[in-house]
Formats: C-alpha cells, sequence, structure tokens
C-alpha cells in the first residue's frame, strides 16, 4: 500500500494509534474483557485499512487519468504537426528565386520533421501500451478488493 503524499496520513497515524495505545493500556490493567476489546481492536482497524486500500486506489486511477491525458494531448500535438507537415510538403510556392540548393536544404528539412514527428509517434505508442498494461494490472488489484469487500460483508 503506497501511502506517500497522502495529506490524510497524520490522522490515520493518530487514529490507528489511540487504538492500539487504548487496547495496550487495558491490557496492561489487566481487563476482564481483554477477547472483545481485542476483536473490537481488529473491527476498528480492518475497515480503516481497507479504506486506506481504497483511497490509494483512487489515487493510482488519478495518476493514470492525468497521465493519459498528458499523452492525449501529445499526441493531438504530434498530429497537428504532421497535418502542418503535409500542408507544407502540398504547397507548390517555392518562388522565382529558389534555386536547387534552397530546394534540397528544405527538403532535407522537411524529412528531419518527419522523422522528429515519427519519433515522437513511437514513444506516444509505447507509452499507451505501457498504460494499458498498468489497466490489466489494476483489474487485478481491484478483483482482489472486491473479495476482500465480500469478505467485510460477511463480518
Amino acid at each position: 500500500m503506497r501511502l506517500s503524499r497522502q495529506p490524510f496520513l497524520p490522522f490515520v497515524f493518530r487514529m490507528c494509534g489511540i487504538v492500539r495505545i487504548v487496547s495496550n493500556e487495558l491490557e496492561v490493567e489487566r481487563y476482564r474483557d481483554m477477547k472483545r476489546t481485542a476483536a473490537r481492536k481488529e473491527n476498528v482497524l480492518r475497515p480503516w485499512n481497507y479504506l486506506l486500500e481504497l483511497l490509494c486506489a483512487r489515487r493510482m486511477r488519478m495518476e493514470f487519468s492525468i497521465q493519459s491525458q498528458q499523452n492525449f494531448q501529445k499526441t493531438i500535438y504530434t498530429l497537428d504537426s504532421i497535418e502542418e507537415e503535409k500542408q507544407r510538403l502540398l504547397t507548390d510556392d517555392y518562388g522565382n528565386l529558389m534555386g536547387v540548393e534552397d530546394l534540397l536544404q528544405k527538403h532535407s528539412d522537411r524529412r528531419r520533421n518527419i522523422n522528429t514527428i515519427n519519433t515522437q509517434l513511437q514513444d506516444v505508442q509505447r507509452i499507451m501500451v505501457q498504460n494499458i498494461d498498468d489497466v490489466l494490472q489494476c483489474g487485478t488489484v481491484h478483483s482482489e478488493l472486491d473479495i476482500k469487500t465480500q469478505n467485510l460483508s460477511v463480518l
């Protein structure tokens, strides 16, 4: 369970600490119904830990969503660049004074631009495949959380 960068982390530690302190204090004082106290402690901590797991899973989904949105923005930018380059290649307006050397230079510049765009597309494709793999792995985490939910509902 990943709890980094969580604003509720101090509260979690305080809450769990208080439950454990009260339980330990009752145990030290040899409280007569220690089994029930331990069971209640577990009844408090188990749903709390489940809630933390759900929050971490939600954060992971949100981070994935943000990353996907950024990848889509890169894709749109790359498609716009392709369209721009396509429009430049389709224009026949080279001017009257443009020589062969200028045309060759312009051609090599456009070829470099096309190669750069191709590299960007490959990067976006690689990232998207990785994100799809991450989503498939999240499916197993969700099924585990469903099983835990069913186990908690039985209790």
